[in-house]
């Protein structure tokens, strides 16, 4: 590992041409950089990008209603829907 790091956080829009699991890809490597430690990953990100990171079990996900509801497949119209 080079450096020492808290967290990881991963926001906004893949690179045209990176793949669907980037963020993903990148939550794991940050992971296994720091073996016996617990990395809080922070993530705010949106469609097939949001869907992979998910399975990697984000410490905080920062979404909106429409994204919330994409990623559930539950749409977010009031509160009840949103808990």
């Amino acid at each position: 590992m080079v450096g020492d790091f808290a967290g990881v956080a991963i926001s906004g829009s893949l690179p045209p041409g990176a793949p669907g699991d980037g963020y993903a890809r990148i939550a794991r490597i940050a992971r296994a950089a720091a073996p016996g430690r617990s990395l809080p990953l922070l993530v705010d990100a949106y469609g097939p990008a949001l869907a992979a990171v998910l399975g990697e079990r984000p410490t905080v996900v920062k979404v909106n209603a429409a994204e919330a509801g994409e990623a559930s497949g539950v749409p977010v119209v009031d509160i009840g829907s949103a808990v």
